[in-house]
């Protein structure tokens, strides 16, 4: 990519922190240090002060400009290469299998109406969210459908489709929820009752497998809340944390999308947890250099306007 380094450039004038922003590209700071170290050396002027924060010099400022211009003109390019070397009214899209599950009945044909005139390609697709992307790179899907983790490496493009709250659930029979059940005046957010995520300590956690954005979120709401479980049983699949909390006194966390389009079992609670509440962005990602292109934005548009739709009209209190 010819902008490559000058992303770095761009990153590094966007923290006014070296670590912060090699840290913000995946990279080492001694690195990046070296890097711009050398772009200063190669044009024969100091583009940053060395202050606290850093501060770009007149001549980084001119820089700061041209780097930005250049890098909006790669992604003009990048969208007109990709119409020219891909069908411009074909879109594939890949969508992880439980997901799949979900909003192919419901979602999918609301939006394939809407486009019309775009041949839309749907594809179940396996794995974690670096699998995901690995097809982006491969060039087998044109987007997919996900929760992002909690650092998203810049060459991705993420637009959030559904501001989605995660859900605690936990077995009815268990002496917390049954107590959080009974409150005369519950806390109501939304449709959803608060569980004090502190309840947590010393309990029986289905968290997911490390390498899923899920687990990621989780590990670190629990750790954020200094959350100790007395012990974690670990799971790839969704359905897998739904039964297994049906079936014993234990608690995990879905997406809000999974009980929102897929009802739960009947023994089974679900809560918002944390302050400010435990969210992600549930996202459509492609690669940055193509996520300008018209197929989809229009297809980012549309998926986010009817699953919000679909949510505002079910707001029923469960």
């Amino acid at each position: 990519m010819l902008t490559e380094k000058l992303r770095y450039f761009l990153t590094i004038a966007e923290y006014r922190n070296i670590t912060k922003a090699a840290e913000s590209l995946f990279i080492a700071q001694p690195s990046l240090s070296k890097y711009l170290k050398c772009l200063e050396a190669d044009l024969g002027v100091r583009l940053f002060a060395r202050t606290l924060p850093l501060t770009l010099t007149p001549a980084g400022e001119k820089y700061y400009k041209f780097a930005q211009n250049v890098v909006l003109e790669e992604k003009k390019l990048n969208a007109e290469l990709f119409a020219l070397s891909h069908n411009s009214q074909s879109l594939r899209v890949g969508i992880p299998v439980w997901r799949y599950s979900l909003l192919l009945p419901k979602l999918l044909p609301l939006v394939l109406r809407q486009l019309p005139n775009y041949d839309i390609q749907v594809k179940e697709i396996f794995g974690f969210e670096e699998d995901y992307f690995a097809l982006l790179e491969k060039d087998e899907i044109d987007c997919c459908v996900c929760i992002p983790p909690v650092k998203l490496d810049s060459k991705y493009y993420a637009y959030p489709i559904y501001k989605e709250k995660y859900l605690l659930i936990g077995n009815k029979e268990h002496p917390a929820v049954r107590k959080a059940l009974s409150e005369p005046e519950p806390s109501l957010h939304g449709r959803y009752q608060y569980f004090d995520i502190r309840n947590l300590n010393g309990e029986t956690v289905i968290n997911y497998k490390p390498g899923q954005s899920m687990e990621e979120h989780f590990r670190t709401e629990l750790e954020r809340n200094k959350v100790s479980p007395k012990g974690i049983i670990t799971t790839t699949n969704v359905i897998t944390a739904i039964n297994m909390t049906s079936a014993h006194q234990s608690f995990s966390i879905i997406p809000e999308l999974g009980e929102r389009l897929s009802p739960l079992p009947s023994n089974v609670a679900c809560f918002v947890i944390g302050n400010p509440i435990f969210t992600c962005d549930f996202s459509a990602i492609a690669l940055s250099c193509y996520a300008q292109t018209e197929i989809l934005q229009d297809f980012f548009k549309i998926m986010s306007y009817k699953i919000n739709e679909i949510c505002a009209s079910n707001n029923t209190f469960r």
